[in-house]
């Protein structure tokens, strides 16, 4: 109410009550109008002086709220007619000693009406906080609250004395009071005072509290929007009180709402445009897979990248990468990289797969993709062509893996686990000379079981006493404990 008005109204109160007489409340409404609102509180005062007499000696009255309040008080019919509780009312809505006034009301408590004490005490309250002594406030809350429980706005306007005051616990309090004499939840809180509540929480290091009183209003709350909003404070408060693990049903049942939580992850390939949802699943996805890792869910972890990596989510593939093996998802990655291969700034992806199809018996593709790349980015990268000699020799093709293991050899000699695949090689196409020659090249430490026992026959039935001897030594050397009937 603007303090303009209160001043006219308590003139017009204070003449009607014969405090003023016409020509003072004429002129207390100009001073007012003037917004000399002090001079007019001077003059009300000046007046009450002048009036004030008792058995024929003036009555000094210093014009301050607190005493014209005193004095009213003091002067009232016990009937407090309407212009009366006019009088005390504009008073305490224009006070700038609120304690002062209370003091008063507190003093002179038994004079008022029980049903006008509250009304002033609420207002008094709201002038605390306006004169910057919000503890005031919070003392003025107190003490209308012993009288009637506070409603809703006087809550609100408590909560946030209480917090300009420095006192947040009581601030909480004072919302538990509310909620449980009114009998009701958390949720059904105005949407203002339900964030404070949880911010009070978190401002007190207590997270977890907060954590609960968010997840059930999100449990409660149907609008996109609004769970929007209670999700993405949700995954803030639940990293900071180590309830991580509480949010994952929160965010699966937030994500399987939106556009792309309803779409198999193929489906996700051929949408014609994107939902407006999608950064929202893009987002939270990410931290939910994440969370899953964590929590050794890693296959659930893979499902979800999976679907990101559809959507185009190139980190998101890179963990669908990273984690396949763990859990025996090689179809599944397969199908996968199927859809995505080439990809840009991953040129590696696009052999892993033709790997992955070669395992899975699609040697058509793979060999496709091999030949690709090794006329162009890798002609000169021996693993490629030992890689793609084992897809041909796994094709009882071995004439052709023989020239991809010697061109391996050629560009990297060392590469001695290419050495032994090309000797087996020749032992299966009968080149006996040839595969002695490579057993030779081998060294000690690349040579294991079968590889020293095959160089022995083939030395043996080719008649090489040195090769022979060289295979037995090895034997000897790598195998101390065997009986000697057994090298020969």
């Amino acid at each position: 109410m603007p303090l303009g008005w209160l001043f006219a109204l308590l003139a017009v109160s204070l003449g009607s009550a014969g405090l003023l007489i016409p020509r003072q409340s004429e002129l207390v409404k100009r001073l007012v109008e003037d917004g000399r609102h002090d001079r007019a509180l001077a003059l009300v005062g000046e007046s009450m002086n002048s009036g004030g007499a008792t058995n024929g000696a003036p009555t000094s009255v210093d014009p301050t709220p607190a005493n014209l309040v005193k004095v009213l008080l003091d002067s009232a019919d016990h009937d407090f007619d309407e212009a009366g509780r006019a009088r005390i009312d504009a008073l305490v809505r224009i006070t700038d000693d609120p304690k002062g006034v209370l003091d008063v009301l507190l003093e002179r408590r038994r004079l008022i009406p029980k049903e006008l004490l509250p009304d002033l005490l609420d207002h008094l309250a709201v002038r605390a906080v306006h004169a910057n002594d919000p503890a005031l406030a919070v003392s003025i809350y107190g003490e209308l609250e012993q009288l009637s429980p506070l409603d809703l706005d006087q809550t609100v306007r408590h909560v946030a004395a209480c917090r300009f005051s420095g006192n947040p616990r009581a601030a909480l309090e004072t919302i538990s009071r509310y909620l449980q004499t009114n009998r009701l939840p958390f949720t059904q809180l105005p949407e203002d005072l339900r964030k404070t509540t949880v911010s009070l929480h978190r401002e007190l290091n207590e997270g977890s509290q907060a954590f609960d009183l968010l997840s059930a209003e999100f449990k409660a709350t149907l609008d996109p929007t609004e769970r929007h909003e209670l999700v993405d404070l949700l995954t803030t408060v639940a990293a900071q009180s180590d309830r991580l693990e509480d949010s994952l049903p929160i965010l699966q049942d937030y994500l399987a709402n939106t556009d792309a939580g309803k779409h198999e992850w193929r489906e996700l390939l051929h949408r014609k445009a994107p939902h407006p949802s999608d950064a929202d699943f893009m987002r939270f996805g990410k931290l939910l897979a994440q969370h899953l890792e964590w929590n050794n869910q890693t296959s659930e972890a893979f499902d979800l990248y999976r679907k990101l990596a559809a959507m185009g989510d190139l980190e998101s593939l890179d963990r669908c990468i990273t984690v396949y093996p763990w859990v025996d998802r090689q179809e599944d990655i397969t199908d996968l990289l199927e859809t995505q291969v080439p990809v840009t700034d991953r040129e590696t992806y696009t052999l892993l797969l033709a790997r992955l199809q070669s395992e899975r018996g699609q040697f058509a593709e793979a060999e496709r993709t091999y030949r690709s790349e090794l006329a162009s980015t890798h002609a000169k990268d021996p693993a490629v062509w030992a890689e793609f000699g084992g897809i041909l020799d796994a094709q009882d093709r071995f004439d052709e893996a023989l020239e991809a293991y010697r061109n391996a050899l050629d560009l990297d000699p060392e590469r001695h686990e290419v050495r032994v695949k090309l000797a087996r090689l020749h032992v299966t196409l009968g080149n006996h000379a040839a595969a002695l020659l490579a057993y030779r090249k081998l060294p000690a430490e690349s040579h294991d079981r079968k590889t020293r026992e095959d160089y022995a026959m083939i030395a043996k039935s080719l008649d090489s006493p040195r090769d022979f001897i060289h295979a037995v030594q090895l034997k000897i050397e790598a195998e101390p404990q065997t009986e000697p009937g057994h090298f020969l």
